[in-house]
């Protein structure tokens, strides 16, 4: 076990004048434990995500949602996708979310490396730089030579000591990287790459006006953008994705989704009779707001649940771990977040945590490092 001291104190020597000796970090981030696992659960996963990218990428799929699309089809994707699974009995993954700005990205990689964990057929920042050059040639633009790190307030996330990483590792590669705030993005940017963190998903907010001209006119690439996830991460997908016309085509994919339903008019009563079978979920929203267990939400609550914009998911319990930590052995629920570009998985972070969603309050808890058995 490792503590976030001590990985600050990597950082800052990884990184000369990274600043993080200034920085606090949340003492509950980073568990510093590391977690075993099958090899056959990393084979599931790696299946599951080249079948599900494989269907994104199908015609049908795409004129299944273009009548929905709120912009025109873009051609390139999101560099800091990720799949978030609980385990079943049998370890075998089960869907609970899709982020296509998924956080700990950069820091997960430096954490893997810190705890000196590999995750085979992965090349780190080599590889994620040239998935970046992938999104910007996909867009016919030659090379990135300027970019952007884009969040609302970047200096009071909690994370900013990512952008502070990601920021050092582009500017190893020669580029240069400015942290912003989304309302100093005007629309007349020169930058060639935006990485975009910013949770105003589809930017209707009058904060991302810049960034939304940037994207409709095409000036700069960013990634990921408002369309990528339309077709990936909108919650109203995990149901699509289970609508007949395309279940032959993920064939035992289709074993990872769970049950998801959205809450309509003709079905909110139904819902609510079985509510103990689910977890109800804003559609377009991100980490636990507005999150509720079937089980435990009031009829008055329930009845406040927008139609159309609320997702009724069969409920999947974490799975749960015993480790050991400086307070002696603790027993916690985790998720695993894997991150993954285009059709290809790339490493996996677990989430340790008590209560009845992830989050970072749990002494002990927070991303911890995942090894695969490969025997």
């Amino acid at each position: 076990m490792t503590s976030p001291e001590a990985f600050l104190k990597y950082l800052n020597a990884r990184y000369p004048n990274l600043g993080a000796s200034g920085l606090s970090i949340n003492p509950h981030l980073i568990s510093g434990q590391k977690i075993t696992l099958p090899g056959q659960t990393w084979t599931q996963i790696q299946n599951f995500v080249q079948k599900i990218f494989a269907l994104r990428q199908s015609a049908e799929y795409r004129d299944f949602l273009k009548p929905q699309a709120p912009f025109p089809e873009q051609k390139n994707y999101a560099i800091a996708m990720s799949y978030d699974f609980h385990l079943d009995a049998n370890l075998k993954p089960k869907l609970i979310e899709v982020n296509t700005n998924a956080s700990f990205l950069f820091l997960g990689h430096e954490l893997n490396q810190f705890l000196q964990v590999e995750t085979p057929g992965f090349s780190g920042f080599t590889e994620i730089a040239e998935n970046m050059r992938s999104e910007i040639r996909l867009l016919g633009k030659p090379e990135i030579k300027t970019l952007a790190i884009v969040d609302d307030q970047p200096e009071q996330q909690k994370l900013y000591l990512e952008f502070l990483v990601a920021q050092k590792v582009f500017q190893d590669l020669g580029w240069t990287a400015d942290i912003k705030d989304r309302r100093q993005i005007l629309g007349t940017e020169n930058y060639d790459f935006i990485y975009n963190r910013c949770t105003d998903f589809y930017f209707t907010e009058p904060e991302s006006a810049g960034l939304k001209e940037l994207y409709v006119k095409n000036k700069s690439c960013l990634s990921p953008h408002p369309m990528e996830y339309f077709m990936m991460a909108d919650k109203r997908r995990m149901g699509d994705w289970l609508n007949p016309i395309f279940t032959n085509q993920l064939g035992a994919a289709v074993d990872v989704i769970p049950k998801s339903f959205v809450i309509t008019e003709s079905n909110r009563d139904q819902i609510w009779t079985e509510r103990k079978k689910y977890f109800l979920k804003p559609t377009t929203q991100f980490g636990s707001k507005r999150v509720y267990k079937g089980e435990s939400i009031s009829r008055k609550t329930y009845e406040l649940l927008e139609n159309n914009l609320f997702l009724a998911q069969e409920l999947l319990p974490a799975p749960e771990v015993t480790v050991e930590t400086a307070g002696g052995a603790h027993k916690f629920k985790y998720d695993l977040r894997v991150y993954a570009y285009q059709g290809k998985a790339q490493f996996a972070m677990a989430r340790l945590y008590n209560g009845q969603v992830t989050n970072a309050q749990t002494p002990f808890g927070g991303f911890a490092a995942v090894e695969f058995n490969r025997k």
